[in-house]
């Protein structure tokens, strides 16, 4: 079995994302719209309703459309309450899942909508992509207000950062951080794009927890061609971030996350 596609039990995903943007138009200086946002969100939405029939407007959704460059101001749900969702704003669309998250079903989720985004659209060829996103954010528990949060990112997860030790002699600062946000990009030759890796200090249902996100983007002049050649990207993009998950994961939290057999 391919080590992508292993599955795991209790899983350390909080939330996978796929999100793209594209063009605006610029009327004025500093001022962005999308002339076709209201007419492309109720055919989108024609198109979305049998998969995602609970139609939430977000607060944002009152912000006027010369201010609301990629926002999100409404949501799509399967049901209330529910996930998967889709996500859409002048200029932004992005297609959510938590913890029932396959990578099957998250991937014909994704293209479905994405393909559903250029049918609705009154003038695709004036829909101008300029930046793919996959976004994976997963949390460890971890009580890092009197355990050294630095130590479980190099020993669970192999990535060293560390702090000069004469920094915390000679004085009374404590040498284990109480907050971390350590955020690292690459590049990507194929497919075109970079690679984020970020770890944080945060919470997991209000228990402390670090914090990891990985990420693939693409931007417009690396971008295939669209819609076309979408499904390729998205399948090499997540081909990166599984490999790095489970490389970063092995070991004991390997053990931890993945069946006994």
């Amino acid at each position: 079995m391919n080590v992508a596609s292993k599955p795991l039990q209790n899983a350390p995903l909080i939330e996978a994302l796929f999100e793209v943007k594209w063009a605006l138009e610029n009327p004025a200086p500093n001022i962005e719209i999308d002339p076709h946002y209201k007419f492309l969100l109720g055919r989108l939405f024609e198109r979305l309703q049998n998969r995602y029939p609970e139609h939430e407007p977000l607060p944002t959704s009152v912000i006027p459309d010369h201010l609301a460059a990629h926002t999100i101001q409404h949501r799509f749900r399967t049901a209330k309450g529910a996930w998967p969702l889709v996500q859409v704003g002048p200029g932004i669309l992005t297609v959510n899942e938590t913890d029932k998250y396959t990578w099957g079903d998250f991937q014909r989720n994704a293209q479905e909508v994405f393909s559903k985004l250029f049918e609705a659209h009154p003038k695709p060829e004036e829909l101008k992509v300029t930046n793919l996103l996959l976004r994976y954010i997963n949390a460890i528990e971890f009580d890092y207000g009197h355990n050294n949060i630095l130590g479980l990112v190099a020993q669970e997860l192999k990535t060293s950062v560390s702090f000069l030790p004469a920094l915390f002699q000679g004085n009374a600062v404590g040498s284990n951080p109480v907050k971390l946000d350590c955020h690292a990009t690459f590049p990507s030759r194929d497919p075109a794009g970079v690679v984020h890796i970020r770890f944080a200090t945060g919470h997991k249902d209000k228990i402390p927890a670090l914090i990891w996100e990985l990420i693939f983007e693409t931007h417009q002049d690396e971008l295939p061609a669209l819609p076309h050649d979408f499904a390729a990207w998205m399948t090499a993009a997540h081909q990166i971030l599984a490999d790095w998950f489970f490389k970063l994961m092995t070991g004991e939290l390997e053990r931890r996350f993945l069946p006994h057999e």
